[in-house]
């Protein structure tokens, strides 16, 4: 199995302000492709704040060396995901080829 191709979008962070905080501008994002992902769905849930919608999530096994950030997008089977937390790199001391990232990632749906 070849797995899939996911698209990863990095906006341009600006320069911190007066609270020290920062901002990503999504205008113009850089993009790159990673190949060779494995797609697993994960539970969703329902907002329940007077709208109907749902939280749709997957997790992507992306092979070893994945650039892919916290505050990063990724375009997932054509539907756009933001990044949630920190991906996870994991190493197989018994058999390398099993090596990779594991990314969790969330869109809103409704």
């Amino acid at each position: 199995m070849t797995g899939e191709t996911i698209t990863v979008q990095r906006g341009t962070t600006s320069a911190p302000g007066r609270r020290n905080d920062t901002s990503i501008d999504w205008t113009n994002p850089a993009e790159h492709d990673i190949t060779g992902c494995h797609i697993a769905p994960r539970p969703s849930t329902e907002n329940n704040d007077g709208r109907s919608g749902v939280i749709v999530g997957h997790t992507v096994f992306a092979p070893p060396g994945a650039d892919v950030r916290a505050t990063d997008r990724l375009i997932i089977r054509g539907e756009p995901h933001e990044v949630e937390g920190r991906p996870s790199v994991w190493h197989d001391p018994e058999d390398p080829s099993c090596d990779g990232v594991e990314i969790t990632a969330t869109f809103a749906e409704g």
